[in-house]
């Protein structure tokens, strides 16, 4: 996996992307569905580098991003849907 600091730049730039896409959505110039596509490895399950807190750190530097400028954040987690030891944590974070 990368270090802290490689990852941390690739968090602000999502972090500043969805920012920039909000502010665009309120002036209306953008439509309020979007979707972002994080494409370095350790967001990919199908690598070997694949790391789950990866993406939860991202969702949380998103999160901050967006509460610092007095926007409502709201993260929603997909329902438990694993099987034996993965029962408790949502299918997607189970690997």
């Amino acid at each position: 996996p990368h270090n802290r600091y490689v990852r941390q730049y690739f968090y602000d730039l999502a972090a500043e992307a969805t920012l920039e896409a909000v502010v665009e959505c309120s002036r209306g110039n953008v439509g309020n569905r979007m979707k972002m596509v994080c494409m370095f490895p350790e967001m990919n399950p199908s690598m070997d580098s694949y790391r789950i807190g990866t993406l939860l750190e991202l969702a949380r530097s998103i999160a901050i991003k967006l509460a610092e400028q007095n926007l409502r954040v709201r993260i929603c987690v997909q329902g438990s849907m694993g099987v034996g030891i993965f029962t408790g944590t949502p299918k997607q974070l189970n690997g």
